[in-house]
Parts: structure tokens; sequence; C-alpha cells
């Protein structure tokens, strides 16, 4: 018998830490598909052979943050994704922005759609100034960390050999690896993204409870901030596409992390990026819900 703690078990507890107005609308149909997944109470397909035995066939949720359909969008991502991509050299870019910022993306998740244009932009524009090339840019919104915690940043593939301007002839090369490069995308993805922040402030788009002035002094405070920037080299394209499809497809919470579940707390663990070591965390079982 297999008494593994699962998330839908914990869904289902704790309903009404999640299922009321206060959630966000796609947060609240996505755990209603998950309980229902494989249950019928979103549609089945029926089998019958000519000797009258009959098969029933739930279908499934198809949502990211299932652990079963997760798990199938990452599979399915990652094959239409590696056929479309040519063979040539990328780098992994990563670039993220401080910790004061997280709150204001966080209640003002709108803004988070304007990123993956910026970071983009971020690296075009670098590329067609220093190398007069137009380069491939696949990039990816990430908005938590293992913790569960609330931490927007971006993941970008990119390619080293791009177009010149003509269309014509193709540029090898391209540079990205070096401390300068890194640098300077840094400080273009921070000086656009203040600047982006200042905009929508000003044109009334960000709710706050901190008032106008402090938010302008606040992001005016972070141009010129140190904002973490990395730039990885790949093995090979298949890899590379392997490791962004996790923070593209694959559920906030996977269920082999699940260590504990005591109908109160839940115990997981996450692998810490700095130390490289898993580290063991617990929520209350409603605190898990509204992550």
């Amino acid at each position: 018998m297999n008494n593994k703690p699962s998330l839908k078990q914990i869904l289902g507890d704790h309903r009404n830490s999640w299922d009321h107005a206060g959630t966000r609308p796609a947060v609240r149909s996505c755990f209603q598909k998950m309980l229902d997944c494989g249950t019928g109470a979103l549609g089945a397909d029926i089998y019958a052979s000519p000797s009258g035995e009959r098969g029933i066939v739930p279908y499934t949720c198809k949502c990211s943050a299932c652990s079963s359909c997760g798990q199938r969008a990452i599979l399915d991502w990652l094959q239409a994704t590696g056929s479309d991509l040519p063979e040539i050299p990328y780098v992994g870019v990563l670039f993220s922005m401080d910790k004061d910022l997280w709150e204001i993306f966080r209640e003002n998740r709108h803004l988070l759609d304007g990123l993956p244009a910026i970071a983009a932009d971020t690296l075009q524009d670098w590329a067609d100034r220093k190398h007069g090339a137009r380069v491939l840019i696949l990039a990816v919104l990430h908005t938590f960390g293992g913790r569960l915690n609330f931490y927007p940043h971006m993941h970008l593939v990119v390619s080293s050999v791009g177009l010149d301007r003509s269309g014509k002839r193709l540029v090898w090369d391209v540079a990205w690896n070096c401390c300068y490069v890194q640098q300077a995308l840094m400080q273009k993805w921070r000086h656009t993204v203040v600047d982006y922040l200042l905009a929508t402030l000003d044109h009334g788009l960000i709710s706050s409870v901190r008032p106008k002035h402090e938010l302008r002094a606040l992001f005016e405070e972070h141009r010129n901030r140190w904002w973490k920037t990395g730039v990885r080299e790949c093995r090979s394209k298949r890899a590379l596409v392997e490791y962004i499809s996790r923070y593209l497809r694959r559920p906030p919470f996977v269920q082999h992390k699940l260590l504990s579940y005591d109908g109160k707390r839940v115990t997981f663990w996450y692998k810490d990026t700095k130390t490289k070591q898993r580290v063991v965390n617990e929520y209350s079982a409603s605190e898990l819900d509204r992550k």
C-alpha cells in the first residue's frame, strides 16, 4: 500500500485556504482541475469491444501545476523546442533583480508580462551593437525558487551564431561569457527594468500600499545597484533546452520532493543553489496552498 502523501490530498483537505475570492481565478481553476484530474469529472473516453467488455479512461487536467500532467508538458515542450532550434552553439543567460522589488511584481503580476521582452532586447541590443548580428533568443520567465518563495527572474537561451544585418552572412563567435560582457548586460537589464517600473508608475499601473514618491525613490535607488547576472556554456543544445524546460513547464511543487504530511504540516526538500545540498523545509498546509 502506498502511504506517500500527495499534493492532491493536501489541496482537498485545505480547500478553504485557496477556494475563495481572494485567490487569483487562474490559481483556483488550476487547483480544481488538479483535484478533478483522472476522476471522470473532466470527462472520459469509453471503449467497448465486440464481446461487450467496456473500459472507461478519465481525462487528465493538462495543468502545468499537476505533478503528472506537468511532467508530460515538459516532455512535449522539450521535443517540440529541441526540433525547432537549429544545431548551432548556444549559451544560457540568467537575469535576476534585487529582492526589494519582488513584492512589487507579486502585487502587480501584470508587470511580469514585460520582462521577457526587456531581457531579450537586452541581449539583442548587445549582439547588434558589438557584432552587427541578429541572434536567436528564447526567453523564459521563472517566478519561484526552490523554497516556493516568489522570486521573479529570467532564463534565456541565446545563440553564439547570428545573421548580419543583411541577413545573408553568418556571424560566428558572438561573445557572451566574459566578465566585461556580463557586467554590460547586467547594467542594461537593470536600467531598462527601472525605466519600465518608472513608466508604469507614471501611468498609474502599479498598485501598492506605498506612496508614489516612495516607490519612485525605491526604483531610482536600484538604478546603480548590483543585480545578479550569469552566463553558462552548454555541452549541447539538448542539455540547455532540458535545463530551461524545467523552469517553463514543471509544476512549482513536484511530488517526489514531498516528504511528509500530517494533516497540518507539510515537509519537503529542495536543493540550495549556493551549497548544492538538499535542504528540508516545512510549511503549514494552508501556507503551502497559498504559495
